[in-house]
Protein backbone atom coordinates (compact mmCIF):
# COMPACT_ATOMS: atom_id res chain seq x y z
CA UNK A 1 0.00 0.00 0.00
CA UNK A 2 1.36 3.42 -0.90
CA UNK A 3 1.33 6.31 1.54
CA UNK A 4 -1.32 8.09 -0.55
CA UNK A 5 -3.52 4.95 -0.41
CA UNK A 6 -3.08 4.83 3.36
CA UNK A 7 -3.94 8.51 3.70
CA UNK A 8 -7.05 8.07 1.58
CA UNK A 9 -8.21 5.08 3.63
CA UNK A 10 -7.58 6.90 6.92
CA UNK A 11 -9.59 9.89 5.63
CA UNK A 12 -12.40 7.50 4.69
CA UNK A 13 -12.38 6.05 8.23
CA UNK A 14 -12.62 9.51 9.77
CA UNK A 15 -15.37 10.55 7.35
CA UNK A 16 -17.26 7.36 8.18
CA UNK A 17 -17.07 8.29 11.87
CA UNK A 18 -18.46 11.78 11.17
CA UNK A 19 -21.28 10.24 9.14
CA UNK A 20 -22.16 7.77 11.92
CA UNK A 21 -22.17 10.30 14.79
CA UNK A 22 -24.03 13.19 13.22
CA UNK A 23 -23.47 15.56 16.15
CA UNK A 24 -19.70 15.18 16.11
CA UNK A 25 -18.07 18.14 14.44
CA UNK A 26 -14.40 17.12 14.25
CA UNK A 27 -12.32 13.96 14.44
CA UNK A 28 -8.54 13.77 14.29
CA UNK A 29 -5.57 11.44 14.65
CA UNK A 30 -2.58 12.73 16.57
CA UNK A 31 0.55 11.45 18.24
CA UNK A 32 0.78 11.57 22.02
CA UNK A 33 3.51 14.20 21.69
CA UNK A 34 1.13 16.47 19.82
CA UNK A 35 1.82 16.01 16.13
CA UNK A 36 -1.44 16.25 14.23
CA UNK A 37 -1.52 13.57 11.53
CA UNK A 38 -4.97 13.96 10.00
CA UNK A 39 -8.27 15.66 10.72
CA UNK A 40 -11.73 15.86 9.23
CA UNK A 41 -14.07 18.58 10.39
CA UNK A 42 -17.46 20.18 9.89
CA UNK A 43 -16.42 23.26 11.87
CA UNK A 44 -13.44 25.55 12.11
CA UNK A 45 -11.25 24.35 15.00
CA UNK A 46 -7.55 25.00 15.46
CA UNK A 47 -6.83 21.28 15.80
CA UNK A 48 -3.13 21.94 15.22
CA UNK A 49 -3.07 23.83 18.55
CA UNK A 50 -5.43 21.46 20.36
CA UNK A 51 -3.55 18.22 19.63
CA UNK A 52 -0.40 18.94 21.72
CA UNK A 53 -2.49 20.00 24.73
CA UNK A 54 -4.78 17.00 24.34
CA UNK A 55 -1.75 14.70 24.12
CA UNK A 56 -0.40 16.21 27.36
CA UNK A 57 -3.77 15.73 29.02
CA UNK A 58 -3.81 12.09 27.95
CA UNK A 59 -0.27 11.62 29.28
CA UNK A 60 -1.22 13.08 32.66
CA UNK A 61 -4.40 10.97 32.76
CA UNK A 62 -2.36 7.90 31.90
CA UNK A 63 0.02 8.61 34.78
CA UNK A 64 -2.89 9.00 37.17
CA UNK A 65 -4.49 5.76 36.00
CA UNK A 66 -1.22 3.85 36.26
CA UNK A 67 0.31 5.38 39.39
CA UNK A 68 -2.73 5.85 41.58
CA UNK A 69 -4.95 3.06 40.40
CA UNK A 70 -2.60 0.59 38.70
CA UNK A 71 -4.74 0.58 35.56
CA UNK A 72 -4.31 1.28 31.85
CA UNK A 73 -5.97 4.38 30.42
CA UNK A 74 -8.22 3.79 27.42
CA UNK A 75 -10.17 7.03 27.05
CA UNK A 76 -10.52 10.51 28.50
CA UNK A 77 -13.71 12.52 28.10
CA UNK A 78 -13.58 16.26 28.77
CA UNK A 79 -16.94 17.92 29.30
CA UNK A 80 -17.06 21.67 28.67
CA UNK A 81 -20.03 24.00 28.90
CA UNK A 82 -20.80 23.69 25.17
CA UNK A 83 -18.62 20.86 23.84
CA UNK A 84 -17.27 17.43 24.62
CA UNK A 85 -13.74 16.38 23.74
CA UNK A 86 -13.19 12.65 23.52
CA UNK A 87 -9.60 11.41 23.58
CA UNK A 88 -9.38 7.71 22.76
CA UNK A 89 -6.08 5.86 22.87
CA UNK A 90 -5.51 3.90 19.67
CA UNK A 91 -3.33 1.36 21.56
CA UNK A 92 -1.08 0.97 18.51
CA UNK A 93 2.09 -1.13 18.80
CA UNK A 94 4.12 1.90 19.92
CA UNK A 95 1.27 3.33 22.05
CA UNK A 96 1.85 6.70 20.45
CA UNK A 97 -1.46 7.57 18.74
CA UNK A 98 -4.85 8.78 19.84
CA UNK A 99 -8.15 9.67 18.23
CA UNK A 100 -9.62 13.04 19.16
CA UNK A 101 -13.33 13.76 18.78
CA UNK A 102 -15.01 17.15 19.22
CA UNK A 103 -18.77 17.16 19.62
CA UNK A 104 -21.46 19.38 21.08
CA UNK A 105 -22.15 18.59 24.73
CA UNK A 106 -25.48 16.96 23.80
CA UNK A 107 -23.75 14.14 21.88
CA UNK A 108 -24.70 10.61 22.83
CA UNK A 109 -21.53 9.55 24.70
CA UNK A 110 -22.22 5.86 24.16
CA UNK A 111 -22.41 6.40 20.42
CA UNK A 112 -19.27 8.55 20.49
CA UNK A 113 -17.33 5.82 22.31
CA UNK A 114 -18.66 2.82 20.38
CA UNK A 115 -18.19 4.43 16.97
CA UNK A 116 -14.84 5.84 18.11
CA UNK A 117 -13.67 2.33 19.05
CA UNK A 118 -14.86 1.02 15.65
CA UNK A 119 -12.89 3.78 13.94
CA UNK A 120 -9.83 2.92 16.02
CA UNK A 121 -10.11 -0.74 14.98
CA UNK A 122 -10.09 0.37 11.32
CA UNK A 123 -7.11 2.65 11.92
CA UNK A 124 -5.15 -0.09 13.68
CA UNK A 125 -5.87 -2.53 10.88
CA UNK A 126 -4.60 -0.01 8.33
CA UNK A 127 -1.42 0.99 10.16
CA UNK A 128 -0.54 -2.53 11.27
CA UNK A 129 -0.49 -3.54 7.62
CA UNK A 130 2.34 -1.11 6.88
CA UNK A 131 5.75 -2.81 6.58
CA UNK A 132 8.21 -1.50 9.16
Amino acid sequence: MTSSDLLLQLKQSLNKYLDSVEKSTCVFISTMDGHLLLDRSRANYDVQSISPMAGSLLGISETIANTLMNQRLDDAIIMMNENTLGLLKIQDSEDSLYLGIISPRQVNLGKLLVNGRETIAEIKELIEGIPK
